[in-house]
């Protein structure tokens, strides 16, 4: 779970990482298909098509995950005040993805912005910090 607060017009529930078979996973291995699963709840109409982004950055690395939400078939600006929204994106870590603790961070931009996190974990830079991921 997490309680992140992005503009007053959505609600960042929690993300769940599941391997192909989408099963729940602690960890996981490069060069493997992963599915990041982001869950919102709408707030407030959307008025913005963002594109979603995850950074999965450590040791000087970084995966990017840029996406468009629901990929695609469901476009931000349709989303309607108390809709559930599941994104979910697939991703395969490169592999000189070494084994340690990364960071996960996700959010939206377009352009040369991003959409503003009022409340909850994030790096000072409107990425929502969601957690550390082990990679093995």
């Amino acid at each position: 779970p997490i309680d992140v607060n992005l503009e007053d017009k959505l609600k960042v529930l929690g993300l769940t990482i599941m391997d192909e078979n989408r099963k729940i996973v602690e960890s996981v291995a490069p060069n493997k298909k992963l599915h990041l699963l982001t869950y919102y709840e709408v707030l407030a109409p959307i008025t913005t098509d963002w594109e979603a982004f995850i950074h999965i950055d450590g040791y000087h690395r970084r995966h990017n995950g840029d996406h468009k939400p629901c990929s695609g078939k469901y476009a931000m600006t349709k989303w309607v005040v108390g809709d559930r929204i599941i994104d979910d994106s697939e991703f395969t870590l490169e592999p000189n993805f070494t084994s340690g603790d990364y960071t996960i961070f996700f959010g939206f931009w377009l352009g040369e912005g991003r959409m503003k996190v009022k409340s909850g974990p994030s790096d000072g830079d409107n990425r929502i910090n969601g957690g550390a991921l082990r990679i093995r």
